[in-house]
C-alpha cells in the first residue's frame, strides 16, 4: 500500500513462477528479486538472504551469454548494472539470472 499505485501496477504485471493460478506478491518477489550482497551460506541460498527488487532491471532478458552484469554496491545499498561488452544499439540487455 506505501508504493504509488502506478508502481503497483507494474509489480502486479511481473512474472510470478511460483504461484499456480493467480499470482502472488510472494511468487512475483522471489521470481523477480536479487540477492543483496553475498549469501549468508554460500552453500545452502535460501530465502532468508536479503533480497531487492528493481522493476526495471526484473524486466531484462536471460542470457547465458549477457551483455551486462550485475554488481551489488555493499556501501551505497543498490544492485548495480554495467555493460560486459559492448552493445548494439537496439540490442536487449541482458543478464544471466543465476550465478553458477
Amino acid at each position: 500500500e506505501e508504493l504509488p499505485v502506478e508502481q503497483q501496477q507494474e509489480l502486479w504485471q511481473l512474472e510470478d513462477a511460483f504461484s499456480v493460478g493467480a499470482k502472488t506478491l510472494s511468487g512475483i518477489a522471489f521470481t523477480n528479486s536479487f540477492q543483496a550482497g553475498e549469501p549468508l551460506n554460500p552453500q545452502d541460498l535460501d530465502l532468508d538472504d536479503e533480497r531487492v527488487l528493481y522493476l526495471e532491471i526484473s524486466r531484462f532478458n536471460h542470457s547465458c551469454l549477457p551483455n551486462c552484469e550485475v554488481s551489488w554496491d555493499d556501501r551505497e545499498g543498490l544492485l548495480q548494472i554495467y555493460a560486459g561488452r559492448d552493445v548494439a544499439l537496439g540490442e536487449d540487455l541482458c543478464l544471466y539470472y543465476q550465478d553458477v
